[in-house]
């Protein structure tokens, strides 16, 4: 019964489904096994709990917060 561990930031639940699917037939496919027996974690980490080239994750650019987009007028 393997357990597969995913820790990364968080995403929208379609596309955790889509990750939780590619993974657990990507192991069905190698070992053979059915997919009930496939486990799938995902662990959310925050950005400010982790880091990538000597950086805080939450200070690169792809995790800043933008600002709220203003609701054009027509």
């Amino acid at each position: 019964m393997p357990i597969v561990h995913v820790y990364g930031f968080s995403r929208p639940a379609a596309k955790r489904r889509k990750v939780i699917h590619g993974i657990t037939d990507t192991i069905v496919n190698a070992y053979g096994i059915p997919k009930e027996s496939v486990t799938v974690f995902l662990i959310d980490v925050d950005a400010e709990h982790s880091g990538a080239g000597r950086m805080m994750a939450s200070d690169l650019p792809q995790h800043k917060k933008k600002p709220a987009r203003k609701a054009r007028r027509k």
